[in-house]
């Protein structure tokens, strides 16, 4: 399975899914690193964001998320 951390924090994956990439991440230092920052950013958009804001944040985070994947290719 390959890596999509846009798919996982944007709730794209089956729970098997998850799994696999969970296990992945926890062998690997550095992907754990970079899972861990956005799993940050993530929480403190939540923390921010007003009730009925959600699905902007939504596809602003997967926007985000998607820029983010492409500058680091």
């Amino acid at each position: 399975m390959g890596i999509d951390l846009t798919k996982y924090f944007t709730d794209e994956l089956t729970s098997e899914e998850k799994q696999e990439m969970l296990s992945e991440i926890n062998k690997k230092e550095e992907l754990r690193d970079e899972f861990l920052r956005n799993q940050n950013m993530v929480s403190l958009l939540d923390w921010i964001l007003l009730e009925g804001d959600k699905e902007l944040a939504q596809r602003k985070l997967t926007e985000f998320m998607r820029n983010l994947e492409r500058k680091n290719t």
